[in-house]
């Protein structure tokens, strides 16, 4: 059996229309898909049956330059004397050329009301300092970038969790 309450999946490279992929892997989770339509990109939410026993999760509306790259989950309390709890699952666009999409998926993402507590994973494509990348070539954010993301952070009441490991590593020869 699964430890994970919630799993989040990037670039899933699915069929805009898929919607059953995970369905059938787990079959007594709820499974939320953000597919692009060129079947590229793509996120996936995946709640467990524990979780949806106390809170009723539901995909909240993006905006449609996001899809793909932005699958907000919101997860409403059965007893309201409980809190709601909002999941973020990100693909943000990567490299420097992409700075502008990245930074319009995040202006998305803050357009959705916080819940009382807000979660955000996913892949971001990006570093805020150089020491979080083994690689070269760190993709640090411009100016404009960076303040979506800060506004973003600040909106939904975000902090680090701070991890001592890389979760991407280069090796060269």
């Amino acid at each position: 059996s699964l430890i994970s309450e919630v799993i989040l999946v990037q670039e899933a490279h699915l069929n805009h229309l898929d919607t059953f992929t995970f369905s059938s892997i787990l079959p007594d989770w709820y499974c939320f898909y953000s597919n692009k339509s060129n079947g590229r990109a793509g996120t996936i939410t995946l709640i467990s049956p524990s979780l949806a026993s106390t809170h009723h999760p539901t995909k909240l509306a993006i905006s449609p330059d996001a899809a793909g790259h932005v699958l907000p989950v919101l997860l409403t309390p059965r007893d309201k004397a409980d809190h709601s709890i909002l999941i973020l699952n990100l693909y943000l666009a990567t490299g420097k050329k992409q700075a502008a999409r990245l930074a319009s998926q995040l202006r998305a993402a803050a357009a959705i009301p916080s819940a009382d507590y807000n979660f955000a994973g996913g892949d971001l494509n990006f570093v805020e300092d150089a020491v979080d990348t083994t690689g070269k070539d760190a993709h640090k954010l411009p100016a404009y970038a960076k303040s979506a993301w800060e506004s973003f952070l600040t909106h939904f009441r975000l902090s680090e969790a701070v991890q001592p490991l890389h979760t991407y590593f280069s090796i060269s020869s």
